[in-house]
């Protein structure tokens, strides 16, 4: 019965929608620890459970008496061996090296396996003491999750009636280069057009039901959706190229793209529709910039041999997740971002310097945003934004400053769109200790008290951040941070 009534929440806090996060504004994300450890319990008393039913019979009578109370009620007995196997296979198959080896399949089985399980236990509990309530419970918040993202999809969609989803890539023109390390970087850069409102820092999982209908995909929102009510919510969506969908996604849009965009093409007037938007609120009057950049300029400005391929696809959005942070209340941020953490990042200040403009009280006087990559292909990707937060920054005054480190690269960037408020290194990489050191010491310069350090990428940068700040913590606790008196760190890392 005691593993029986962790079912709920071992389910619960499996789900993406889940009454534990609708209650405590925890994300799913972050209860997937709990999920696993309440499942590992429960597996442990299960075991113990048919321990004492095996040993039992084994002491009074041998094998002869195990034979018998099996076979005396062979239903029970085989349904909970059945059970307990399942619940043993998820648990292993749960590890780390096995979901790595391939995701989609993982969570395929995982989910099988997981219903299988609970068939099997209504089977074996037989109601005895009321335990099919503990079942009947767990059956209801699984049912309510998917209800709840159904509805959700439905509204994001327009009832499976709106637009569909333009994926973009980027291939090298002419022939491929014989070594890998001169490849570039394969990111796919996804926009929709959706009633959906999001918070920088939140995710959605997408579905392609016409590449893989059977699994959604988490993608984290690089844009943030408007702040005027007479302009649509774009979403923007970055993400590397890898096994999975993303590659079959990258492979039909650059093998049977609609449309086929070379360098030097230019931009012509029906490309409006496939603008990334620059928005402003009606208090955001003052100043001049243009209205829209053209996402096809995203690779003409480098001067290098990419083709742009564009393709529409049927795509279902399901979200947002997780919690969002405002740094809106720090006195000073210090975001990392690692290769695609950018996406995480980015839009946190963004949607910073729009709430300034848009006349919300923050507190924060500088922001210094630091991002590493392995070369200068995914700034191609990001222009945009880029262009968007050097047009915001102009006009709120706020100090930002934002340095990239490309740690392959072996000559200088030579963009001659680079933004004031961008410093570009090659060939070196972030000392993260002296990055968060001067920023300490310019916030204990002008008296501040509250300080946010956010990381997004690798588990090797998140440690590093993550070490740092536990060493300025225990020196703030001990007086020797001046003024300082909170300094937050918030990790995020795309797995678990």
């Amino acid at each position: 019965m005691m593993s029986a009534g962790m079912y709920p929440f071992m389910f619960a806090m499996a789900l993406k929608v889940n009454p534990i996060s609708l209650l405590t504004g925890i994300s799913h994300a972050h209860l997937q620890v709990y999920h696993q450890a309440t499942c590992i319990l429960s597996l442990i008393f299960a075991i113990i459970h048919t321990a004492v039913f095996v040993n039992a019979p084994l002491r009074e009578g041998g094998m002869n008496a195990l034979k018998e109370v099996w076979f005396g009620d062979f239903i029970s007995y085989w349904s909970g061996t059945v059970a307990i196997f399942f619940m043993l296979w998820i648990c292993l198959s749960s590890l780390g090296v096995f979901r790595k080896m391939s995701y989609e399949f993982f969570v395929v089985q995982h989910i099988i396996s997981a219903a299988l399980f609970l068939g099997f236990s209504f089977v074996h509990f037989q109601n005895l003491l009321d335990s099919h309530i503990w079942l009947w419970a767990t059956l209801g918040v699984w049912l309510f999750s998917i209800v709840a993202r159904s509805l959700s999809v439905l509204m994001s969609s327009n009832f499976f009636c709106g637009p569909r989803a333009t994926v973009r890539v980027l291939t090298q023109a002419g022939k491929g280069l014989d070594l890998d390390q001169d490849r570039p970087d394969e990111f796919l850069r996804l926009s929709f057009i959706t009633p959906l409102r999001w918070h920088a820092g939140q995710h959605v999982y997408v579905r392609f039901p016409g590449v893989y209908p059977w699994q959604a995909h988490p993608f984290t929102c690089m844009s943030i959706p408007s702040f005027s009510p007479h302009l649509p919510n774009k979403l923007v969506l970055l993400a590397r190229v890898g096994k999975g969908i993303t590659r079959q996604l990258y492979d039909r849009t650059a093998g049977h793209g609609n449309e086929h965009v070379p360098n030097d093409e230019k931009v012509s007037e029906t490309n409006v529709a496939t603008m990334s938007t620059l928005e402003r609120s009606p208090e955001e009057t003052t100043g001049t910039s243009v209205d829209y950049i053209p996402e096809k300029h995203i690779f003409q400005e480098a001067g290098v041999p990419f083709d742009q391929h564009t393709r529409e696809i049927t795509a279902y959005l399901d979200g947002p997740y997780n919690h969002s942070y405002g740094l809106g209340i720090y006195e000073h941020a210090v975001l990392f971002a690692g290769g695609s953490g950018i996406t995480f990042c980015l839009p946190q200040v963004t949607e910073l310097l729009h709430r300034s403009l848009s006349g919300y009280p923050i507190l924060t006087k500088t922001v210094r945003l630091i991002w590493m990559v392995r070369s200068f292909d995914l700034l191609r990707w990001i222009q945009p934004e880029l262009r968007q937060l050097d047009d915001l920054i102009h006009r709120s005054g706020l100090a930002v400053r934002m340095d990239v480190y490309a740690y392959r690269e072996t000559v200088a960037y030579e963009d001659e769109h680079v933004h004031d408020f961008m410093y570009v290194h090659h060939a070196q990489r972030v000392d993260v200790d002296a990055v968060i050191d001067a920023e300490v010491s310019k916030a204990t310069e002008v008296m501040s008290k509250t300080m946010c350090i956010v990381s997004c990428g690798p588990k090797s940068l998140i440690a590093l951040v993550g070490n740092k700040v536990s060493s300025l913590n225990a020196m703030m606790a001990m007086g020797k941070l001046a003024s300082l008196r909170d300094v937050r760190f918030v990790p995020e890392q795309f797995s678990f």
